[in-house]
Protein backbone atom coordinates (compact mmCIF):
# COMPACT_ATOMS: atom_id res chain seq x y z
CA UNK A 1 0.00 0.00 0.00
CA UNK A 2 1.21 3.10 -1.17
CA UNK A 3 1.80 5.91 1.72
CA UNK A 4 -0.37 8.52 1.37
CA UNK A 5 1.00 12.16 1.12
CA UNK A 6 -0.47 15.39 2.77
CA UNK A 7 -1.85 17.95 0.37
CA UNK A 8 -2.75 21.13 1.17
CA UNK A 9 -6.62 20.59 1.00
CA UNK A 10 -6.14 17.76 3.88
CA UNK A 11 -4.78 20.85 6.60
CA UNK A 12 -7.74 22.56 8.22
CA UNK A 13 -7.71 26.11 7.73
CA UNK A 14 -8.01 28.03 10.96
CA UNK A 15 -11.37 29.73 12.14
CA UNK A 16 -9.86 33.04 13.25
CA UNK A 17 -8.49 35.98 10.98
CA UNK A 18 -5.53 37.73 12.19
CA UNK A 19 -8.25 40.98 12.41
CA UNK A 20 -10.36 38.91 14.51
CA UNK A 21 -7.12 37.87 17.18
CA UNK A 22 -5.86 41.60 17.40
CA UNK A 23 -9.34 42.63 18.18
CA UNK A 24 -9.63 39.94 21.25
CA UNK A 25 -6.07 40.81 22.28
CA UNK A 26 -7.56 44.30 22.30
CA UNK A 27 -10.75 44.22 23.89
CA UNK A 28 -8.53 41.94 26.37
CA UNK A 29 -6.23 44.59 26.51
CA UNK A 30 -8.81 47.27 27.58
CA UNK A 31 -10.77 45.24 29.64
CA UNK A 32 -7.83 44.34 32.36
CA UNK A 33 -6.91 48.21 32.41
CA UNK A 34 -10.49 48.46 34.40
CA UNK A 35 -9.50 46.36 37.77
CA UNK A 36 -5.93 48.18 37.71
CA UNK A 37 -7.52 51.36 37.38
CA UNK A 38 -10.25 50.50 40.28
CA UNK A 39 -6.93 49.30 42.56
CA UNK A 40 -6.48 52.97 42.45
CA UNK A 41 -9.74 53.57 44.03
CA UNK A 42 -11.71 55.56 41.24
CA UNK A 43 -15.29 55.15 42.11
CA UNK A 44 -16.68 54.93 38.29
CA UNK A 45 -14.10 52.19 37.50
CA UNK A 46 -14.93 50.49 40.61
CA UNK A 47 -18.76 50.39 40.20
CA UNK A 48 -17.74 49.27 36.10
CA UNK A 49 -15.60 46.48 37.56
CA UNK A 50 -18.03 45.34 39.75
CA UNK A 51 -20.20 44.95 36.93
CA UNK A 52 -18.30 43.50 34.25
CA UNK A 53 -17.39 40.80 37.26
CA UNK A 54 -20.88 40.37 37.91
CA UNK A 55 -22.41 40.11 34.25
CA UNK A 56 -18.95 37.22 33.91
CA UNK A 57 -20.11 35.09 37.10
CA UNK A 58 -23.84 35.55 35.52
CA UNK A 59 -22.68 33.93 32.21
CA UNK A 60 -20.72 31.43 34.06
CA UNK A 61 -23.60 30.78 36.43
CA UNK A 62 -26.16 30.47 33.91
CA UNK A 63 -24.01 27.69 32.05
CA UNK A 64 -24.10 25.57 34.80
CA UNK A 65 -27.75 25.84 35.57
CA UNK A 66 -28.15 24.95 31.95
CA UNK A 67 -25.93 21.87 32.49
CA UNK A 68 -27.39 20.52 35.34
CA UNK A 69 -31.17 20.91 34.12
CA UNK A 70 -29.79 18.84 30.69
CA UNK A 71 -28.09 16.01 32.89
CA UNK A 72 -31.56 16.42 35.29
CA UNK A 73 -33.92 15.60 31.56
CA UNK A 74 -32.16 13.10 30.55
CA UNK A 75 -31.86 11.66 34.34
CA UNK A 76 -35.63 11.74 34.39
CA UNK A 77 -36.09 10.90 30.47
CA UNK A 78 -34.09 7.42 31.50
CA UNK A 79 -35.71 6.59 34.50
CA UNK A 80 -39.43 7.55 32.76
CA UNK A 81 -38.08 4.60 29.79
CA UNK A 82 -37.53 2.35 32.55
Amino acid sequence: MPAQSATIKDVPTPRFTLRRLLLLVTVCAVLSLVPAAAGQGTLWIVGLAMALFSGAMLLVVGGLLYVLTMLAGNLVSRVRRQ
